[in-house]
C-alpha cells in the first residue's frame, strides 16, 4: 500500500483472513499443533487435511475482500513513535522461492515424516523424524528468514539484534496472553467450575 496507495482494505483483510485460517487449521501454528497433540493426530495428516479445508476458504474469502475493498477506501494510519523502514526496490527484494522458503519449509519437513511413515521407509523416517520435529523445523525456518533479512537489508549484528528484540517483545505479549488463558482454563477445569 505504501508504494501503490491503493487497496489497503484488500491487503489487510487478506492478511488477517490468511492468518486466521492458518492459525486455526494448519500446523505448525500453535493452535493446530496443540489439537493434533491432544487428539493424537499425525502432524502431516493434520497439515494435509487443514490445507484441503483452508484453500477453498481462502479463495472464497479473497473474493469477498475484493468486493469489500471496492466499496471501502480506508488509508493506512502510521504507527505513532515508530520509524517505518523504506521499502526496497523490486530488484533488491529476494526471489519468490527464497521468500516462500521460511513459510513452506516447516510444512514440507513435517509432512515428509508422515509420507515416510506411510510408505514404510524406516531409514528415511528416522531422518525425517528429526528434521520433521515442529520445533526444529520452525527453528531452521526462522534462521533462514533472518539470513534473508540480513542479506537484503545489509544489517549489522546490532541492527538484527534490535529487530529481533522488537519482534520478540511483540510476540511475547501474545504468547503471555495465550498461555494465561490456557492456564486459567485449566484452573477452572480442575476447580470443577462449569460455564
Amino acid at each position: 500500500w505504501r508504494r501503490t496507495r491503493h487497496n489497503y482494505v484488500l491487503y489487510i483483510t487478506a492478511i488477517g483472513a490468511g492468518a486466521a485460517i492458518t492459525h486455526t487449521l494448519v500446523p505448525p501454528t500453535p493452535g493446530p499443533l496443540f489439537m493434533a497433540d491432544q487428539l493424537g493426530i499425525d502432524l502431516g495428516m493434520m497439515i494435509m487435511m487443514g490445507t484441503l479445508i483452508a484453500l477453498p476458504t481462502a479463495v472464497v474469502g479473497l473474493m469477498m475482500f475484493h468486493l469489500i475493498n471496492r466499496f471501502m477506501d480506508i488509508p493506512m494510519r502510521p504507527y505513532s513513535g515508530e520509524i517505518e523502514p523504506e521499502p526496497l526496490a523490486d530488484d533488491e527484494l529476494p526471489g519468490l522461492f527464497v521468500s516462500l522458503l521460511p513459510v513452506l519449509l516447516p510444512v514440507v519437513l513435517i509432512s515428509a515424516n508422515t509420507f515416510a511413515k506411510a510408505l514404510g521407509a524406516e531409514s528415511v523416517a528416522q531422518v525425517t523424524g528429526v528434521l520433521g520435529n515442529p520445533n526444529l523445523a520452525l527453528l531452521i525456518s526462522a534462521a533462514i528468514a533472518m539470513a534473508v533479512l540480513v542479506h537484503n537489508r545489509k544489517l549489522s549484528l546490532k541492527e538484527i539484534g534490535t529487530a529481533t528484540e522488537t519482534a520478540l517483545m511483540s510476540g511475547g505479549v501474545i504468547i503471555l496472553i495465550t498461555a494465561a488463558g490456557g492456564a486459567f482454563g485449566a484452573m477452572l477445569r480442575v476447580a470443577g467450575v462449569q460455564g
